[in-house]
């Protein structure tokens, strides 16, 4: 995997920005596992080869730009359809997402930042550059 510059990656919602000012991103990809282990595998546990619930979540931070995600959270939209998570690269990740949590942080003498959490709903696409 050839190194990636972190400040691009965007996420958009019918290829406009909803979240400027993300400072820190975290995506974690889930694939829970299936177990198969039987009296054959001489007290190994064994897995099956594929995922039996897959899950994408997205955790980012900054500094709060806009209030596109306090209205969102506020007046309980939570699920955002045709969202794309836009890697620097040019990979991309298609789906609906849920809007976990949504936090801002006011401290004296600085910027508001802002935390949220968006979670996977339903199944997801992902197309490489």
């Amino acid at each position: 995997m050839a190194a990636e510059k972190g400040l691009l990656f965007q996420v958009k919602k019918a290829s406009a920005v909803i979240c400027s000012g993300i400072a820190s991103k975290k995506i974690k990809y889930n694939g829970d596992a299936i177990e198969i282990t039987s009296d054959d595998d001489n007290g190994f546990r064994t897995f099956l080869g594929a995922s039996g619930t897959k899950s994408i979540d997205v955790s980012i931070e900054g500094v709060a730009k806009d209030t596109v995600l306090r209205n969102l959270i506020l007046n309980d939209t939570r699920m955002l359809t045709d969202v794309s998570l836009v890697f620097s690269n040019g990979d991309v990740i298609t789906g609906n997402f849920y809007l976990a949590s949504f936090d801002e942080d006011y401290q004296h003498d600085d910027a508001v930042k802002f935390s949220a959490e968006l979670q996977t709903s339903g199944e997801y696409t992902f197309t490489p550059d």
